[in-house]
């Protein structure tokens, strides 16, 4: 059995073509093909058709997969994540209804509901889930299990199990009952829109709006435009180098770290509750931009890509 899957992120698509083979009343994963491109649906704000058209090479990949005798019978669905959330008014939706038309076009099996923008709390848990799938811990209760931060284009989500004690005491909107098999989980999730990578650097430069266009996270003599969610933010670097501790400080304030979240001393950032750690965080995978990052910087090899 086949399905396929695509993921709408804020800088570019992939699709996942997931094999699997049935064993008893369970499915187990055997094979997933990948691949990916660039832009985003984003980037084709205000242009529904095109970015309809931008999954054409993607879904060719899926049909050289997947058998011709079984592409009626796979299920096809697009889960859209932050880059979407962020665009303004009707374009998100737009967006979607033209894929929507694309996908019932297609030789896959595909229903309206099918295509999606996932909530942040899903996309953090489905994150989880999936990491403790593929590190087979889903049989060792919470404390057996690994955390996740997920560092998108356009948000960051954090996720990790809570004893039911801790899930007992959470404020109301942070906590998942996530189910595996047999085990269920309360997994605390949160996601922080318009801090991933792209949407935070936007967000720095805003902060530091009150200097003007001058942006000391920036190069020295460098100036530019940086667009993002349909804005475009005039910049220039610092006249001198050397401006850490003041990029810094831009940052902190893009973060909101004083915010309160109504819990004391749990805060995180942005007015946002930290979940109150425990056993299920104390193990953290880092994963998306934060792995590309740490190739770019030299601190895995780029034979680990």
């Amino acid at each position: 059995a086949y399905t396929v899957v695509m993921d709408a992120g804020s800088t570019g698509s992939r699709v996942h073509i997931f094999r699997f083979r049935k064993q008893g009343g369970s499915f187990e994963l055997v094979s997933d093909t990948f691949h990916q491109l660039k832009p985003g649906l984003s980037a084709f704000a205000g242009d529904p058709q095109a970015a309809a058209g931008s999954l054409e090479p993607l879904l060719e990949r899926a049909a050289e997969a997947v058998p011709a005798e079984l592409r009626a019978g796979t299920n096809l669905e697009l889960r859209a994540t932050a880059g979407l959330r962020l665009l303004p008014g009707a374009q998100a939706d737009d967006i979607l209804e033209a894929v929507r038309g694309r996908f019932a076009a297609s030789p896959f099996h595909s229903s309206r509901d099918d295509v999606s923008i996932l909530d942040g709390s899903d996309e953090g848990a489905y994150m989880w889930l999936t990491m403790n799938y593929l590190l087979g811990n889903l049989e060792k209760g919470y404390a057996g299990t690994v955390g996740s931060i997920d560092l998108g284009g356009g948000s960051v989500q954090q996720a990790y199990a809570l004893s039911d004690t801790s899930a007992a005491q959470a404020p109301p909107g942070y906590v998942q009952r996530v189910r595996a098999g047999d085990h269920a989980y309360n997994v605390y999730v949160h996601s922080y829109l318009g801090h991933g990578l792209m949407a935070g650097r936007a967000g720095v430069f805003e902060s530091g709006s009150r200097r003007g266009a001058v942006s000391p996270c920036l190069p020295s003599g460098f100036s530019g435009e940086y667009l993002y969610a349909g804005k475009a933010h005039t910049v220039e670097g610092p006249s001198t180098q050397g401006g850490a501790e003041a990029c810094a400080a831009d940052v902190r304030l893009s973060l909101r770290q004083d915010a309160a979240c109504g819990v004391e001393a749990q805060c995180s950032f942005g007015g946002a509750w930290g979940g109150g750690g425990g056993e299920g965080a104390k193990t953290m995978y880092l994963t998306s931009y934060f792995f590309d990052r740490a190739v770019e910087t030299g601190l895995v090899p780029e034979s680990a890509t």
